[in-house]
């Protein structure tokens, strides 16, 4: 019983630090994209002759509804308080899965050994 728990609690902590290294990635690379975009839209916008300012950077990271998420702040930086927030939720749904699973694989070894020894 110790070698699964053991086991699931290495995996967890493999598995939360990779999505961590994942996520950072992923907001460090639309966070360049972003800014990109921001200086193509200032230059388009310069070529055109408009005299407003396009909307800040930070204003387009939404999800699928429009809602904010947060992440990318007015600058077109990472919101590194707001990233490691989510990069805690996400390492909170690895532990709660592998919890589970070690619960339901604990069981199923219990009920291997009871079977086992009532034969």
């Amino acid at each position: 019983m110790a070698c699964v728990a053991v086991s699931l609690f290495w995996i967890g902590r493999a598995a939360a630090a990779q999505i961590a290294a994942e996520q950072q990635r992923a907001a460090q690379a639309v966070a360049e994209r972003v800014r990109e975009q921001a200086a193509v839209t200032q230059e388009v916008a310069r070529a055109q002759g408009l005299k407003t300012d396009p909307a800040a950077p930070g204003t387009w990271d939404v999800d699928g509804f429009r809602k904010p998420r947060g992440l990318i702040a007015a600058d077109g930086s990472v919101d590194a308080q707001r990233l490691g927030l989510q990069m805690k939720e996400a390492a909170g749904a690895v532990r709660r899965t592998l919890l589970a699973a070690g619960v339901l694989s604990l069981v199923l070894l219990l009920v291997a050994v009871l079977a086992a020894s009532a034969r």
